[in-house]
């Protein structure tokens, strides 16, 4: 039996253990069908009943690694993670007559690649085509994403850093640490879907059109000082950092929050304490020097010392 005998609807092929029909692939038909098939970006398989391999594109060849001779002939199977996976798509497709799904395809030298493809049966007589894509790069940059996502998360809640985070431009705060709302005075609940303006936050409402404003010309703000409003109405003198990051696909704006209220009391008082201490040094009647200990160096004399 040759080719010939075959008739119009397929050609001869030595499957080792004998020879069969097999129908005819889209690259021996003419016209758009056959063009397609040939310079899709896309790998395209054609498969028999028996998951055996009967036509690939030249996709199919770059992404399994394998020339078309190798490809032709070749089970399904051998690419299969696990014994019984190629079975059971089968008998799925056979099923539906249609089907997505994403694996791991293992390639004969051991490299592994994940895979989309879309299957449909009987597109010709007895034969399946799989459609199928490389996606193992958008995984990775997936999984890297969803990494550094979690990395964020974990430094920004348990950090002991007050941080917030809200969108771009309308401000609305999305997420707030512990760290944040112990200094807000707020609970996260109360918080989040509504604006600083919204909330009170800012004890004077022009640094926020400062800030804003700064914002907008750069992306960025560094140690703006400003006043606070707790909730429950204290005011907290605060540094306010600010930098423009991407969540959830969407622009937003992170910002860090540094309470410096007990640091500035306390340099009040030691400013006040040295103004007093001047007073009295520089207004007394007795006289008055100050030397350094270790060498007697005088530093400064009162009036009355140098009367």
């Amino acid at each position: 039996m040759d080719s010939a005998a075959a008739g119009d609807e397929g050609h001869v092929q030595d499957c080792g253990s004998g020879v069969r029909v097999v129908p005819d692939s889209p690259r021996s038909r003419p016209g758009v069908h056959a063009a397609i098939f040939e310079r899709s970006l896309d790998a395209i398989l054609l498969v028999d009943q028996g998951g055996t391999i009967v036509d690939a594109n030249p996709a199919a060849c770059a992404l399994t690694e394998m020339a078309r001779e190798e490809l032709l002939g070749t089970p399904i199977s051998v690419f299969a993670e696990q014994a019984g996976d190629t079975e059971a798509a089968l008998n799925n497709l056979m099923e539906t007559g249609a089907t997505k799904a994403e694996l791991t395809l293992v390639l004969p030298g051991g490299t592994r690649k994940t895979v989309a493809y879309s299957a449909t049966a009987d597109v010709l007589d007895g034969v399946h085509m799989g459609i199928v894509r490389d996606v193992s790069e958008e995984r990775a940059t997936e999984e890297a994403l969803r990494a550094s996502e979690e990395l964020f998360a974990r430094v920004f809640h348990l950090g002991p850093v007050a941080m917030a985070v809200s969108t771009v431009p309308e401000g609305r705060i999305i997420d707030m640490n512990e760290t944040c709302c112990r200094l807000t005075g707020r609970s996260r609940d109360e918080v989040v879907g509504k604006t600083s303006a919204e909330l009170g936050l800012w004890a004077d409402p022009a640094h926020r059109t400062r800030i804003a404003a700064a914002f907008e010309d750069s992306a960025s703000v560094r140690d703006f000082r400003t006043l606070m409003r707790r909730g429950d109405g204290e005011i907290r003198a605060v540094l306010l950092s600010m930098e423009s990051i991407e969540a959830h696909g969407k622009p937003c704006v992170v910002a860090v929050v540094t309470d410096i209220t007990d640091a500035e009391r306390g340099e009040a008082l030691l400013r006040e304490s040295e103004e007093k201490f001047r007073a009295i040094f520089e207004r007394g009647s007795e006289p008055k020097v100050l030397a350094l200990w270790s060498d007697g160096r005088i530093l400064d004399a009162n009036a009355a010392m140098l009367a």
